[in-house]
Formats: C-alpha cells, sequence, structure tokens
C-alpha cells in the first residue's frame, strides 16, 4: 500500500488485496493499519456490489454482494453463469450497451441505471458508477464499478406514475377545467377543458402563474 493525497479524505490506498483485483480506496485513518486481507474482506463484504471490467467490457471479478443481487448464491456463482455465453446474454442489455460505450467512451460512468435480468428470471434494476483505472503507460488497464439495487424504489415510481396517469385520465374526462396551483401562484397541473378554455396547450399552461390567465387573483387572499 501507498498513501496518496487526496481531496474526499485524509488520503487513498491503492494496492492490490486479491488475484486481477487491484483497487483505489478513500481511507480515513492511518494506511499502515490496513492489510491485503482486510482490504479483501471490505471489498467482498461490502453492502454495494463491487466488479471489475476488464479494457473489453467483461466482467472479471465480483462481490458476494452483486451476486446476491441477482439471485446467485455466491459470488463465484455469478461468476460461473457469466462464463456461460446464454447467461452472460442476460446482462448484456442494451441499456447495458449504452452504459458502456459511455464507460468505453468518456472513462467514467456516473449513476446510470439500467436492468439486468436475475437468475430466476426477474428483471432487476441497478445504478451503477464507474471508472477507468489506467496502467503505468496511463492505457486503461480495466474499469472498477459500484451498483446498487434500486429495484424497490422504481417500482415505487413506476406506481406512482401509474396512478397519476389514472388520475389525469379522470381529470380529462370532466366537463370542467381544473386547475391546482402551488402557495406562490405556479400552476402544477391542468386538465384538458383547462386547455380548452384558455387556449393554452398542457405544457404552456405548466410554464405559467395564475395571474397569467387570471389577474384578480392577485388581488384575493385565496
Amino acid at each position: 500500500f501507498r498513501p496518496v493525497p487526496g481531496p474526499e479524505a485524509d488520503l487513498s490506498i491503492e494496492g492490490q488485496c486479491m488475484p486481477d483485483m487491484s483497487f483505489t480506496l478513500r481511507y480515513q485513518g492511518n494506511y499502515d493499519q490496513i492489510s491485503p486481507y482486510e482490504c479483501q474482506k471490505i471489498i467482498q463484504d461490502a453492502s454495494i456490489g463491487i466488479f471489475k471490467l476488464t479494457s473489453e467490457g467483461n466482467i472479471s471479478y465480483a462481490n458476494q454482494a452483486l451476486g446476491m443481487m441477482l439471485g446467485f448464491g455466491s459470488a463465484d456463482d455469478l461468476m460461473l453463469a457469466l462464463a456461460e455465453r446464454n447467461s452472460a446474454r442476460k446482462f448484456r442489455t442494451a441499456e447495458w450497451k449504452e452504459a458502456w460505450e459511455i464507460l468505453s467512451s468518456q472513462g467514467r460512468l456516473l449513476d446510470f441505471e439500467h436492468t439486468v435480468q436475475s437468475r430466476q428470471g426477474r428483471e432487476v434494476w441497478l445504478s451503477t458508477s464507474a471508472h477507468a483505472v489506467e496502467d503505468e503507460h496511463g492505457a486503461v488497464d480495466h474499469y472498477l464499478c459500484f451498483c446498487v439495487d434500486i429495484t424497490k424504489r422504481k417500482h415505487a415510481q413506476l406506481e406512482l406514475q401509474e396512478s397519476e396517469e389514472r388520475l389525469q385520465h379522470v381529470l380529462d374526462n370532466l366537463p370542467g377545467g381544473v386547475f391546482t396551483n402551488d402557495r406562490e401562484g405556479r400552476i402544477l397541473f391542468v386538465n384538458t377543458m383547462a386547455c380548452r378554455n384558455t387556449g393554452y396547450s398542457r405544457d404552456e399552461l405548466l410554464q405559467l402563474h395564475v395571474s397569467d390567465i387570471d389577474p384578480q387573483s392577485l388581488s384575493r387572499d385565496d
């Protein structure tokens, strides 16, 4: 290990803690107190998914958390599945291809949301961040990636969106115009009849203030 000054912490720790797995950790404390074994445990037992991509985009290492996220009993089971061509295709979705294009061209990926298929065939949403790690000659040696399971959050967002769409459908079929606005008078919602009555499109109304369509609202307390 060797200390490297960095703005995000007291120091950074660079080194190698397992075969074919180099790393950079932000570590606050006495760097000579962390051993290779401890580093390996940190990565393997982390609550977030950590994996390594080769410069060609193939996963060469995955930790336990990633294996569990994708429905495998262990990281080793995940790596065995990835070695099989049919299983590997489950992870190479169109979204991940887009992520790889960004990562390989820019050297960095930040909170990219995408889906993969679990071992049981269910859709898993991940938010992945990654960065390139260069060799001593400045060429990309591999990419270090970190991901979290956001499936529950995405399902909640989709349910909320569906609920809002159902409400929009009901309100759009009312015979009168409906507006909602915040305390400052900014218009937040309109139905179809409100657009017809004012002559504005929905997008235009959502950019307006109540006073833009009802000047007298400025003199009212409600």
